[in-house]
């Protein structure tokens, strides 16, 4: 069953892209990190959600 988490203060970023997986994911991810670049943005990894 799928469950919801609030995370207070936790910020998202994303991108839309259209077309196959294969053609996007490659895609999108070069948008999200050049938009993080342009940004002085670092992301981090956080812990896996159980």
């Amino acid at each position: 069953m799928p469950e919801m988490k609030l995370f207070p203060e936790t910020h998202v970023a994303f991108v839309s892209e259209v077309g196959s997986y294969a053609e996007s994911v490659h895609r999108g991810f070069s948008r999200l990190f050049d938009l993080f670049a342009a940004n002085n943005i670092r992301p981090i990894a956080s812990e896996i959600l159980r």
